[in-house]
This record gives structure tokens, C-alpha cells and sequence, in this order.
């Protein structure tokens, strides 16, 4: 199957640059043309890849997850278009979910029918706990609010997960990321063990029973499982992602995939996440390993044999960072993709 792919997809490929003289990537008109592509000179061809490119989805391979920045919402760029998104991923899960467009909805549709690619979105209780105490903090700064109270955490953070479910059905999402860091259980007073078991009943809990509720919806877990008390979730949970972004090399990223393979975790569900570099040229930390590629690094891991480990798949944050190169679109998620998927054309 996946050969069977590579060979039409590369026929497809240089039959379009016949007509357009670029390279075999389809992703690199800029936003606002409208050029002559595969899709539309041999509409026939691009069938027959897309039904391969979902059959190949359909079947046993690595999963793919890769994070997008969909912060604007009035695209300039094909970087910022979701379609234009590297066809062998798997779920793509955006950003900034809140104010998804008509447009976007449209991108979503596309990417589900034609390319089976799944698109989520993430609720993060450190997210939310960040914006809360940055809210508590001006009010408590406002000499007007002297003596009145300000919402709970705990209601705000109901407030704020109820209010995130909603985008799924609201914007047809195909599912959504729950992104929780917890602390370890071994470091806990009893106090600290009460007010976390809280923050887990109004989060987790509120997610396990969306998902009980949701069936046709993909829940994915982000975070720390080990920190996890009530680990119903894991069972509803298709995957597991570990962030690995902190690490700096295949050690650090194998000490987080252990610590989390905790008892009751189900570790053949974990895949670890790496960022690709930053847009900010000065930035030399973000995405790599010392001076080598983080993404290129984990994947070559993720590929590897782990004894009493099934790493499931990749994951990618910052993904759209690496669109933007002269030479070929996405050339550092298209390389990860074919080191832990060898032999398909992305």
C-alpha cells in the first residue's frame, strides 16, 4: 500500500510540473493565486492518490499530530492555510479554536473528507490557570473592586472547560486535546493532594464525562499521566502525548516516555512531542538538540525498538513554523514523517 502510494503520487507530481514547472509539491502557490495543480489537470490521478492517501491512513502506522497556529484569521500566507498542511498527518489540532472562521470550517471539511485528516483543538488547565490569575491579579490591581470578591478558581475553570467543549459540536471539530500537568502525587500534603483531587474532578472530570457522552469525538490526553488520580480517562483517551519540548536529546525524551509508563497508564497509547524551530532566527534553543534538530532526533527514536515500550507516534508543536522555507514547504515534518512512516510520500 504505501509503495502503491509513492508511485502515484509521484507520477501526479511531475505530470503537475509539466503544467506548472515547480517542484513535486503541491503546497507552494502563494494564498491569493489561483495556479493550474494536480487536482485540476488530472483530476482522475488525485483521486486515485487521495483514496490511497486514506487507505493508508486506515491502516497500522505511526500516528502524526501535529500542533497548528491558526491565531490569523485572515490568512497572508499558504502557512497559515490548514490545507496546505502536509497530507500524511493525522490530526491536526489548532490553536486557537474560539473564533474558528467559515473559512477554516471549510478547510476542516476538506482535510477530513478528501485527506481522512482529523482536525482537534486542546483545552489546557495551565492555560487557564494562567489566564486566571493574570484576570485575578488586574482585579485585585483595580481600587475599584477594593472589598469585593472575585470568581473561584474552581467556578472559573468549570466556566472556562464547558465553554471550550462547546467549540467542538459549534465548529464540527472531530475531537479535542485535554492538556493537564498535575504535579506528583509524591510531593503532596494532604492539603495539595485535596485542592489538585478538586482541580481533577472539575477537569479531567468534566472531559471524561464529554467523552462518555461523545463517542463519535477523538479525546487525546496531554500532560503528565503519572500525575493523573482518576485514570478513567486514559481508557477514553486514543492517545497519550508526552510534551518533550524541555529536553534537549533521545535521553530526556526517554526519561519523560518512562516516567509517565506509571502503573495503570496504558503506555502503547504515548507519543512524544518536540517543537521545529522557531520563526525568530535568534532563537537557537527552540526545536533543537544541542545544534542538531530536535523533530529529526525524536523521530529517528520514535522509529527505533523500545523494549516494553510501543511508541505510538509523533508529535509536532509549532508545526506551521516549518512551512516557511525557500526551497520545499514543511521539509523538516515531511523528513520526520518518512523516517517513522519509511516509504510514504507526505
Amino acid at each position: 500500500m504505501k509503495r502503491f502510494i509513492n508511485h502515484i503520487f509521484l507520477s501526479a507530481c511531475c505530470l503537475a510540473g509539466a503544467f506548472t514547472f515547480g517542484s513535486c509539491d503541491t503546497d507552494v502557490e502563494p494564498v491569493d493565486l489561483n495556479e493550474p495543480d494536480i487536482s485540476s489537470q488530472n483530476s482522475a490521478l488525485y483521486e486515485q492518490y487521495l483514496s490511497s492517501l486514506r487507505g493508508y491512513k486506515a491502516a497500522a502506522h505511526k500516528t502524526v499530530v501535529a500542533y497548528f497556529d491558526n491565531s490569523v484569521k485572515q490568512p497572508y500566507s499558504q502557512g497559515q492555510i490548514l490545507t496546505a498542511a502536509p497530507d500524511s498527518i493525522d490530526y491536526l489540532v489548532l490553536t486557537s479554536p474560539a473564533n474558528t472562521t467559515e473559512a477554516e470550517m471549510a478547510q476542516m471539511a476538506e482535510l477530513r473528507a478528501k485527506k481522512a485528516t482529523k482536525v482537534l483543538y486542546s483545552i489546557s488547565f495551565e492555560s487557564i490557570q494562567a489566564v486566571y490569575s493574570s484576570q485575578l491579579k488586574d482585579f485585585e490591581a483595580n481600587a475599584d473592586n477594593a472589598g469585593k470578591s472575585f470568581i473561584s478558581f474552581n467556578d472559573f475553570l468549570v466556566d472556562s472547560v464547558r465553554t471550550a467543549l462547546t467549540y467542538c459540536a459549534k465548529y464540527n471539530y472531530d475531537g479535542i486535546v485535554m492538556a493537564y500537568e498535575g504535579k506528583a502525587k509524591l510531593y503532596m500534603s494532604d492539603e495539595e493532594k485535596e485542592v489538585y483531587t478538586g482541580y481533577e474532578n472539575d477537569f479531567i472530570g468534566i472531559a471524561t464525562d464529554w467523552a462518555q457522552r461523545n463517542t463519535d469525538r477523538v479525546v487525546l490526553f496531554q500532560g503528565k499521566p503519572q500525575n493523573v488520580m482518576d485514570q478513567t480517562i486514559f481508557s477514553l483517551a486514543k492517545y497519550i502525548i508526552l510534551p518533550c519540548t524541555d529536553q534537549a536529546s533521545e535521553s530526556g525524551m526517554a526519561k519523560v516516555v518512562n516516567m509517565a509508563a506509571a502503573e495503570g497508564v496504558p503506555s502503547d497509547k504515548f507519543i512524544p512531542m518536540v517543537s521545529v524551530t522557531s520563526l525568530d532566527a535568534t532563537d537557537k534553543k527552540t526545536g533543537y538538540w544541542g545544534s542538531a534538530l530536535a523533530l529529526t532526533g525524536a523521530a529517528r527514536w520514535v522509529a527505533a525498538y523500545h523494549k516494553g515500550l510501543n511508541i505510538a507516534g509523533l508529535a509536532i508543536d509549532q508545526a506551521n513554523n516549518d512551512y516557511y522555507h525557500a526551497g520545499f514547504t514543511y521539509p523538516t515534518v515531511r523528513q520526520a514523517i518518512g523516517i517513522i512512516n519509511p516509504s510514504v510520500k507526505n
